[in-house]
């Protein structure tokens, strides 16, 4: 009877232990275990603080660009640029799909600001090599942090694993089991290519060898028929999505992503072709409603804007990138009656470029950028002990004055010792004879340790510079000791 008697008070006790435990955690650990297993938090809770308006969120298509692009920019930033006085943040991980963006937008709280969102509607996230790609064991671990439980009941489902754990005979085993029973086709006449496993054994019969593996990984990639798959999880997440936006009186505009349909009418041919078209029509009429607007980029890049060659992907050069944010752009005319602008297609000259190692927005950044230190903001880029380039400057010469003949570079380093082979780089990249190669050791600057310093360094341009199509300027570190560098300027006279 006695501990019956003490059982309500042993209770609170307990509740109000947890809840300071809860308290303390938040206080002084939860920052440390987002940043190093849950980072994307800060891009989602940054979107409320930043007061934005739209909110994109992207896998790998976004950011992904070419060496040579002018313009190395996200989607989503130059769909900003068609609305100036709207503010677009972006939320962005790799190789994420609708099932990872609805838990990023069940995470945002207070949404008030936000009336648009925006998300990738990417084709093949629908086929079953995404569904179980071996990346989601460790996408579904990132995301355990950013759900609306306390931060210590997070924790505690992180340390024990509550969470899809994929291992590659399973995600294997369910991929190859799909090729084989899924249907693609109702049609007789398609019989031979009804499974993707028929459709394999085609191939292996009639395509050229030089051709056979990127014929192989369209069909792998695209051979699903959404039609005759109504289980398809993707389809459900994106069922939800459209649940919780209008839930919240958000506008939702599903960003659907170019293919290239050039290259997979000549190695497939018309099946394939209408194929996508089928799929884009059934997706078309399933979340066609009031609230969301479907933009149909699917045709809207060529080949030739196309990055990689070897493997079906969303991944465009400047031009491609640039149709798909004008596309975009043109559908949030429905929603912003005001504040749409055309913006200036013509290159602009500059001579002032600034790096400050910030975690942009969600968007893609060096793996050297961490917030262990900094000297501005709340990040600096770490390198040494296998990270040997900071993060730096890649940029177009046509976009300098023909009379630039100096570069000025100012940047602040934090040096754990002066034992480093860390060094300044200027290097262009072009046809021979117009590439360029110099660097100079940090130590020949400062000798400074354990404390931010200051480094100016003037550099001659080499006689033919102009001739060259990139200058990129970095720290490179391949010694053992840690060299961090934040702030880094740069000024063409």
């Amino acid at each position: 009877m006695k501990e019956i008697k003490y059982l309500p008070i042993k209770i609170v006790t307990l509740i109000v232990f947890l809840f300071a435990l809860n308290i303390i955690y938040k206080k002084y650990y939860f920052s440390n275990d987002v940043d190093k297993h849950s980072p994307i938090l800060l891009s989602i809770q940054q979107a409320v603080s930043d007061s934005a308006q739209i909110v994109y969120l992207s896998e790998s298509s976004n950011t992904t660009y070419h060496d040579l692009d002018t313009d190395k920019r996200a989607i989503s930033e130059m769909i900003q640029d068609y609305y100036p006085t709207i503010k677009v943040h972006t939320i962005h991980k790799e190789a994420t799909q609708a099932n990872h963006h609805l838990q990023m937008l069940k995470s945002i709280k207070n949404p008030n600001n936000i009336n648009t969102v925006i998300v990738t509607f990417n084709l093949r996230s629908f086929g079953s090599g995404w569904i179980y790609s071996g990346l989601e064991t460790s996408l579904q671990k990132s995301l355990v942090l950013i759900k609306s439980y306390p931060p210590l009941v997070n924790r505690f489902f992180l340390n024990f694993k509550n969470y899809p754990v994929w291992d590659k005979n399973y995600c294997d085993s369910k991929i190859r089991n799909s090729w084989s029973q899924a249907r693609i086709y109702d049609h007789p006449k398609y019989d031979s290519i009804n499974t993707i496993n028929k459709w394999l054994s085609e191939i292996d019969k009639h395509q050229l060898d030089s051709l056979r593996e990127l014929t192989k990984h369209y069909v792998k990639n695209y051979g699903f028929n959404l039609s005759l798959d109504s289980d398809n999880p993707r389809l459900k997440d994106y069922d939800e999505i459209i649940s919780l936006c209008k839930a919240n009186n958000w506008k939702l505009i599903l960003n659907l992503m170019a293919e290239n349909l050039d290259q997979a009418q000549h190695l497939v041919g018309t099946p394939l072709v209408e194929l996508f078209q089928s799929n884009v029509s059934y997706l078309k009429s399933r979340y066609t409603q009031d609230h969301v607007i479907i933009v149909d980029n699917l045709a809207a890049v060529k080949d030739d804007d196309f990055i990689d060659r070897s493997w079906p992907t969303e991944h465009y050069k400047e031009n491609g990138r640039k149709a798909i944010a004008a596309s975009v752009a043109s559908s949030l005319k429905s929603i912003y009656s005001t504040g749409f602008v055309q913006p200036d297609t013509i290159t602009k000259l500059t001579t002032k470029y600034f790096e400050g190692a910030e975690m942009k927005a969600g968007l893609s950044i060096n793996p050297t950028v961490t917030r262990e230190k900094s000297y501005t903001g709340k990040s600096s880029s770490k390198t040494g002990n296998g990270n040997d380039f900071s993060v730096g400057f890649n940029i177009p010469i046509k976009q300098l004055p023909d009379s630039v003949k100096k570069l000025i570079v100012d940047f602040y380093i934090f040096m754990d010792d002066n034992n480093t082979e860390a060094k300044l780089v200027f290097e262009t990249n072009g046809t021979d004879p117009y590439k360029f190669y110099d660097s100079y050791k940090v130590i020949y600057i400062t000798k400074e340790i354990n404390k931010w310093t200051k480094l100016h360094y003037e550099y001659t341009l080499p006689e033919l510079f102009n001739k060259s199509d990139f200058i990129k300027v970095y720290i490179w570190n391949t010694s053992k000791t840690n060299v961090y560098v934040d702030d880094l300027n740069l000024n063409f006279e």
